[in-house]
């Protein structure tokens, strides 16, 4: 969730966004369905919850573009699997 916006001075007459985010709801989310066992739906699974600023980030990241689905997969895998990014995550294990 945003939880604000501020406007930032960069050389001359230009500016950035600054913009700062609240992940604890989140993540609250993930771990209530992670502690009472969602993720396993019969044959399909819910692996996690990303926040779409977290995975803009990630894709700008690794100039990964929007239309690239195959790449934004290998991405959302690939960061899922990093341990720093374990509580995206609703199932335990490898993907």
């Amino acid at each position: 969730m945003k939880v604000k916006e501020k406007f930032v001075p960069l050389e001359g007459t230009k500016f950035g966004v600054l913009s700062e985010y609240d992940n604890n709801q989140y993540l609250e989310r993930n771990q209530f369905l992670r502690s009472h066992d969602v993720g396993k739906m019969g044959d399909k699974w819910l692996v996690g919850s990303i926040p779409m600023h977290i995975l803009a980030q990630w894709m700008k990241e690794e100039n990964v573009a929007w239309d690239d689905s195959e790449g934004r997969k290998r991405l959302i895998m690939k960061k899922l699997n990093d341990p720093d990014f374990k509580k995206l995550r609703i199932v335990e294990g490898s993907l």
